[in-house]
């Protein structure tokens, strides 16, 4: 948040950084063409992180992208919640196509070294597909029909509720000997810091397990 604080900065800056595409009237960011749909399913589902975006966009991007779909997508916003941004409004369907597309581009589940941002982009895919799951479960249409506990990051706090155990392992290790919960694992890899090499492993392991059993139960 800035001087002018949150509100103002989200709802105005799409004004300057985003404009119509050179192919039809969708709203894009300048700077990449990226389309302002598209880019809202790359963000943490049911919460809304003003901050850099798995993508690559910015965060003035990620804030003019929530604030033209605040004005021009009716329907998509739960609201402001203070001290966290905006809630997506965000259906199954885009909840399985975010899954789908975060574990292809994470090369999760192929033979080749993941990467600490390959394993952000697989954890986001992990909680996009339990909250998915979670709205089956709970005979709701979106994430707006949740509960308040219902939209964590809480990787093992979610797969409680569909799977009735946890799937990742609770403590994990950053390199600088802090200790993490599944909770806060998105948190760590977004920022760029490194679990030890046995956590790395254990966490690797944890989701190339979650990755297809999620899909079976997608299905």
């Amino acid at each position: 948040m800035n001087e002018h604080g949150t509100t103002l900065v989200v709802s105005q800056a799409w004004l300057q950084l985003l404009g119509p595409s050179s192919g039809n009237s969708r709203a894009v960011v300048k700077r990449n063409g990226m389309d302002v749909d598209s880019s809202l399913l790359q963000i943490e589902a049911g919460h809304v992180v003003l901050g850099p975006h798995p993508d690559g966009l910015t965060e003035e991007e990620v804030r003019a992208c929530v604030g033209y779909a605040r004005a021009h997508m009716p329907g998509r916003w739960r609201g402001d919640v203070p001290g966290k941004g905006a809630r997506l409004v965000i259906g199954r369907t885009a909840l399985n196509k975010a899954f789908r597309a975060h574990v292809e581009i994470s090369g999760i589940g192929k033979d080749r070294p993941v990467e600490p941002s390959a394993l952000l982009l697989a954890v986001y895919a992990i909680e996009c597909g339990l909250k998915s799951l979670l709205i089956d479960k709970r005979r709701v249409k979106t994430t707006a029909e949740l509960d308040e506990e219902d939209l964590t990051h809480d990787l093992n706090a979610l797969s409680v509720e569909v799977m009735q155990r946890k799937l990742f392992p609770e403590n994990l290790t950053l390199s600088s000997e802090e200790n993490i919960s599944p909770a806060r694992l998105h948190e760590a890899l977004r920022y760029g810091q490194r679990l030890k090499p046995e956590s790395q492993k254990r966490a690797i392991s944890a989701a190339k397990a979650a990755v297809p059993e999620i899909e079976e139960r997608l299905q």
